[in-house]
């Protein structure tokens, strides 16, 4: 009964993301169940290195896509730890929001379509509305509502 009551609570509220993305050309949703609690899956969400996810495919992917800075001998230091806790931590990067044990909201601004990213710095109090040239915009939200299976209180 608590998880059924949080999730109509949950879709009373219009989340951060579609607070900072009322209109979208694309959208891809996914839901993973987990069996734990919603605090436990915040703060895994919260505080995953995503320096740490390593998948061939992915590994690949960024090792073509920093190919041609190492050609030209000009590689940026590497990042200790990138976390969402840290509040993304990356130029063109920003937190969108938190709903603490419920939602976590990221975006960035960018030319993600390019070998070496072209990062925008977005206030947040522009990144809703943010149009300009050829930039991009990405949002995020973590996790997405996760289901609640603690044991009922009572």
């Amino acid at each position: 009964m608590k998880a059924r009551a949080r999730r109509e609570a949950m879709d009373r509220d219009q989340m951060i993301i579609d607070l900072q993305l009322p209109s979208y050309d694309v959208v891809l949703a996914v839901h993973k169940i987990v069996d734990a609690d919603l605090a436990t899956t915040f703060a895994a969400a919260r505080d995953l290195d995503f320096l740490t996810v390593r998948t061939p495919l992915l590994d690949t992917a960024m090792w073509l896509r920093g190919l041609p800075d190492r050609l030209r001998h000009r590689t940026a230091p590497p990042l200790a730890k990138l976390t969402l806790a840290d509040g993304a931590g990356l130029p063109g990067w920003l937190s969108l929001g938190v709903r603490q044990d419920n939602e976590l909201a990221f975006g960035a601004v960018g030319r993600f379509w390019q070998a070496n990213i072209e990062w925008r710095d977005v206030p947040l109090a522009e990144f809703r509305d943010f149009r300009e040239g050829n930039e991009t915009v990405s949002r995020s939200p973590l996790p997405d509502q996760a289901l609640d299976r603690s044991p009922p209180i009572g």
